[in-house]
């Protein structure tokens, strides 16, 4: 489903990344096979590291460098091409 979300907001599902405070979107990221990026400032019932996502943040002002640590989201900083970019 996240990968048709993805396709359907005109993006390339290849270079999602997931934000995301729960199990679930942990679930739904892996499922889809994107990397996913956990906050731990969310409503997560266990430590969100124990979900093993790829990379843990506790400010948003540290997404932009998870996100430049995982490749696919290079490439989407290189071009600015984010959905809902308009540029």
């Amino acid at each position: 489903m996240l990968r048709l979300t993805v396709e359907r907001a005109g993006g390339e599902a290849k270079r999602a990344i997931m934000v995301g405070d729960s199990v679930t979107d942990i679930r739904t990221a892996r499922a889809a096979h994107v990397p996913v990026i956990a906050v731990d400032f969310g409503y997560t019932e266990v430590p969100i590291a124990s979900l093993h996502p790829d990379r843990v943040i506790s400010s948003f002002t540290q997404l932009p460098a998870a996100i430049s640590d995982l490749e696919p989201a290079k490439n989407a900083m290189d071009d600015q091409r984010f959905i809902g970019h308009k540029g």
